[in-house]
């Protein structure tokens, strides 16, 4: 838990909850009353996080960057969660992700300027059910001819290139780098989901693109995409912790006000005392996780459990919220009708939950790997 955690991650909690207060809060009050463009908010947001260095904490020290480990990101993504907040996702600039040690060209024509801001990158994973065939790349001399699908990259509508995962010949899996407006990349569609963000589908009909955008060798595509995904899980489990604990704090507020108004039923205070323990157990998870990831342990094991149980906590604890705080909060601007659907989402994203514990088996049953 944080509390005995080395001096220096405490500071970080300190100067996150510090940030918090005097950034991500005003601004979210100044849009929440048209007060501020919810664009200029973001841009706000990025320029303060880059004053404060959060910013660059996710990036390589040679663009720049701190190159904060697990430990670090985890405390920081908990408290500045645990306000609330919107916009937390752009605190933190864009990491090197499967592009992490790339040589040229893609270090200079897509890493750097990825790190810099100046182009968005998607990940080309998830393919659809009904698709004829796994997305493929053909070599053709220095080219590769590319055909297939990915139905859904994460802000895919705003992306400049996306990291694609495909069958390269009879190789075996790599990531290709593809700037989505090359001849014969199309968008299929573009949808919202229930938080209120923007995604798309792509298809890829006979795609050129140069050989040397296979990022690193056939064969280290899916390990690669693990690593990226189990970074990105770690980081949803801290988010779920710290809004886990905004709702709590929120929900101890309104039964303290009850209880000035007449009291509260020793039902309600069972319930309460149920939710407590359980973000309890996610926060206590989350870091236990996050320290065996620091050590350089095989932690994927960990990271699943902290995601799967962190998520389904919060989706338990803003419902319940939700039950004991009655009708305001079905109010569609209400901050807990704004989680309840944020927090559903965070149960399919990078890995579903069933999936999730399928694989926990595996790692158990078949691999020998995990530990309690």
């Amino acid at each position: 838990m944080p509390e005995s955690l080395p001096p220096e991650f405490q500071q970080i909690e300190a100067v996150a909850h510090d940030f918090a207060r005097a950034v991500l809060l005003p601004l979210k009050e100044r849009a929440a009353s048209g007060g501020l463009d919810d664009e200029a908010a973001r841009q706000q947001v990025i320029e303060a996080s880059k004053a404060a260095g959060f910013f660059r904490m996710t990036q390589p020290a040679e663009y720049g960057g701190s190159e904060a480990g697990t430990l670090a990101l985890v405390v920081t993504h908990d408290a500045l969660a645990s306000h609330n907040p919107r916009w937390l996702a752009d605190v933190f600039g864009p990491g090197p992700g499967v592009l992490a040690n790339v040589g040229e060209p893609l270090k200079s024509a897509y890493l750097a300027p990825l790190l810099e801001g100046h182009k968005r990158a998607g990940f080309g994973f998830t393919e659809r059910d009904d698709a004829p065939h796994y997305t493929r790349a053909e070599r053709d001399g220095d080219e590769l001819i590319i055909s297939g699908q990915k139905s859904y990259v994460t802000r895919g509508a705003e992306i400049d290139f996306l990291n694609t995962l495909m069958e390269v010949g009879d190789e075996g899996r790599a990531f290709v780098a593809i700037d989505t407006d090359r001849p014969g990349v199309s968008q299929e569609r573009v949808f919202g989901s229930i938080d209120g963000t923007q995604h798309a589908a792509f298809k890829f009909e006979n795609v050129r693109v140069p050989a040397s955008h296979i990022v690193g060798v056939p064969g280290e595509g899916m390990p690669k995409a693990m690593r990226q995904i189990g970074n990105t899980r770690l980081m949803m489990a801290a988010e779920a912790v710290g809004r886990a604990r905004w709702v709590i704090a929120h929900l101890t507020g309104h039964l303290r006000r009850l209880e000035q108004a007449g009291g509260v039923k020793e039902s309600v205070r069972l319930r309460y005392g149920e939710l407590r323990i359980k973000v309890y157990v996610a926060r206590s998870a989350l870091y236990r996780a996050a320290r065996l990831d620091a050590t350089g342990e095989n932690s994927v094991n960990e990271g699943i459990a902290a995601k799967v149980f962190a998520t389904e906590t919060l989706s338990e604890v803003v419902d319940e919220a939700i039950q004991l705080g009655g009708g305001a909060a079905l109010e569609t601007d209400h901050p807990l009708a704004v989680l309840y659907n944020e927090s559903r989402v965070m149960r399919v994203a990078e890995g579903l939950s069933d999936v999730l514990r399928l694989n926990m088996a595996r790692g158990a049953l078949d691999l020998g790997k995990g530990t309690l």
